[in-house]
């Protein structure tokens, strides 16, 4: 009887810490009318735009609604729409190409669109911080994941 409640309440402390953990998480949800809207040049004009990578070669372009802070220490602001499209061009005429250009949404642990996503690569972590409005993206790449190059 004293080990099953101990159980439980071990139980109870791991679901009460891992709910506080994930409560900041957000995440990239798939969303193919967007690769669409790239196509025909009608990218979200009002986000701010940010790439990760080389210059000629980025691993990643975002998009994110100017209401967040965007923790860009390892993202390069985009300064024009033309420039935007040319970042995502780069993705999507790198050697990756046969793995296909991810186009998403980024939402909040809430499920609320606070962004987009334009990369080869599939996931990434997403962290808003809902009381400051701050927003931070790691960078997808991993040195280790290897695609044939």
């Amino acid at each position: 009887m004293k080990k099953s409640i101990f159980y439980i309440l071990v139980l109870l402390v791991l679901q009460v810490t891992l709910n506080g953990c994930i409560e900041n998480y957000g995440k990239i949800a798939s969303n193919p009318a967007l690769f669409e809207a790239y196509k025909t040049r009608q990218v979200i004009p009002e986000y701010n735009y940010y790439y990760c990578g080389r210059s000629t070669l980025p691993y990643a372009v975002v998009g994110i609604d100017p209401k967040y802070i965007f923790s860009d220490r390892l993202w390069h602001k985009i300064e024009t729409r033309e420039d935007v499209y040319k970042k995502i061009d780069g993705l999507v005429q790198t050697p990756w190409e046969s793995y296909g250009v991810t186009a998403a949404d980024i939402l909040d642990s809430s499920g609320n669109k606070i962004g987009i996503w334009f990369s080869y690569y599939y996931t990434t972590v997403v962290i808003v911080v809902p009381e400051t409005n701050i927003i931070e993206v790691y960078n997808p790449y991993n040195p280790n994941d290897y695609r044939g190059i």
